[in-house]
């Protein structure tokens, strides 16, 4: 019969252990087994009142509206943990996160990096002097190059190409509130802050182009579109070498109808039992039952490569070192939320299990179990 590529062989030996060293090795992949996802992630972070919430109000408006006539965007409250957004943009499923700005914050937003299939939106509030404006970049620049494994040493200048070709353009800097500013100060601080990014390209991944927008009267935002667009392209160029099993892209596409009403109102789970839960309800394709490595029982080999790339695409929280996986990441942040906040009058300071039940289901209308360890009686 037709020789079997080492990724096919091992899984018909039930090597799962070898199948997911081979795919973390870059091994060569059979065409009809393997596909590119079309999931992604867009996280926008920012100090706090810079302009983030709006700024994705208005472009979640450009596109979804075909019409030319868009509506300014009224006053919006402070983010509290993160909230998100879904939309379809360029074929392609988009979540995009919005973090709250305080610092306090950031204990939460580490959870929801990831480096694959991820663009960064760095949003600084124009009104600022351009050294502040610059300071903050710097600042939320370090944290991305803390979490993730971008930023060619400048040192090493022999794979600086290799490095800039396969980090490019992961982090898109704005300035919003220009509406605030006068034409001359936007000049001014837009050079500043071109020339300041440019200095540390390809070292840092940046979009070659700073963009000045007003989300609030909804100017620059199809700038933003464009450019959102073209970091889109580059990265699925990028992820054509980073295919992944079919039935991972089957498990991510039935997992909202099939996978969701099983958890329930859960928000943890352990790993086994999330893997059992799948091979219970999913149900796979003949495309996918057809290739010669998928198992008769419906078992997938490397579910840690699964849980990453569940992770990547936002569907769930998931660390390596825990034997829990969090089913419901954005309910997390705003129970995390009631704990780690800058408004003193968002909690009081001690609170019961029934306390804080009613504060999650009466604020966020949310009805979920809580974990017995967030809290006591």
């Amino acid at each position: 019969g037709k020789t079997k590529s080492p990724v096919e062989y091992a899984y018909s030996k039930g090597r799962k252990d070898v199948v997911a060293m081979l795919i973390e090795k870059g091994a060569e992949l059979p065409k009809d087994g393997f596909k590119t996802p079309k999931n992604m992630k867009i996280i926008t972070i920012g100090h706090g009142r810079a302009g983030k919430t709006t700024l994705i109000k208005s472009l979640n408006q450009f596109v979804k509206k075909k019409t030319s006539k868009k509506r300014d965007i009224e006053h919006t409250d402070s983010t509290c943990g993160i909230d998100n957004i879904e939309l379809e943009f360029n074929k392609m499923n988009i979540n995009i996160y919005d973090f709250a700005g305080q610092l306090e914050y950031l204990t939460i937003h580490q959870y929801f990096i990831s480096q694959e299939n991820t663009l960064y939106i760095i949003v600084v509030d124009s009104t600022q002097s351009l050294q502040e404006m610059k300071n903050e970049i710097d600042y939320w620049t370090n944290f991305l190059l803390e979490k993730l494994s971008i930023g060619a040493s400048s040192s090493s200048s022999d794979n600086n190409d290799n490095e800039s070709d396969e980090n490019s353009e992961m982090i898109l800097v704005i300035g919003s509130k220009i509406d605030k500013i006068s034409e001359e100060q936007i000049g001014q601080k837009l050079n500043g802050l071109t020339d300041h990014i440019q200095k540390k390209i390809p070292s840092i991944p940046y979009h070659q182009t700073v963009l000045f927008v007003s989300g609030k009267k909804n100017i620059g935002i199809n700038q933003v579109k464009a450019s959102v667009s073209t970091m889109i392209d580059n990265t699925m160029k990028k992820s054509k070498s980073q295919r992944v099993p079919l039935e991972y892209i089957e498990i991510s596409e039935q997992y909202q109808r099939n996978i969701m009403p099983a958890l329930q109102d859960k928000l943890l789970i352990k790993s086994d039992e999330y893997v059992s839960l799948i091979e219970e309800k999913i149900k796979f394709s003949r495309a996918v039952k057809a290739l010669p490595y998928f198992s008769t029982n419906n078992k997938f080999p490397a579910p840690e490569k699964l849980f990453e790339y569940l992770h990547n695409n936002g569907t769930i929280i998931y660390s390596p070192s825990n034997q829990h996986i969090c089913v419901n990441p954005t309910s997390l942040s705003k129970i995390m939320s009631l704990f780690i906040t800058t408004d003193d009058k968002h909690i009081t300071p001690l609170l019961s299990n029934q306390q804080l039940r009613d504060k999650w289901k009466t604020q966020y209308k949310i009805n979920s179990v809580i974990p017995v360890y967030f809290c006591k009686d």
